[in-house]
């Protein structure tokens, strides 16, 4: 894991698992930070569904890439002494 976060709050991207997508993504891995993010209401659901759960500092995650992490709605979880709670858009 990297030492660095970017933690994006919603709608990160449309998720179409397009070549397109697919060279952004792997380009987005490679950088020198862990990207994290909470999906919004544009998301594409079902294909981030199709992600396996996992436990990650105290709660529930898809690794997308290695250094793309999904952190489902609803959980809290400590990421370098602090604490997160995602909410589902219907709820902001």
């Amino acid at each position: 894991m990297k030492d660095d976060y970017v933690i994006v709050c919603g709608d990160f991207g449309i998720w179409d698992n397009s070549a397109h997508e697919i060279h952004w993504l792997d380009w987005l891995n490679d950088k020198p930070f862990t990207t994290q993010f909470d999906a919004g209401n544009h998301s594409n659901y079902d294909l981030l569904f199709s992600y396996p759960v996992q436990k990650w500092r105290g709660g529930k995650v898809q690794f997308i890439r290695p250094s793309i992490i999904h952190l489902t709605h609803g959980q809290v979880f400590d990421i370098d002494g602090k604490c997160v709670f995602t909410i589902p858009p219907t709820y902001i």
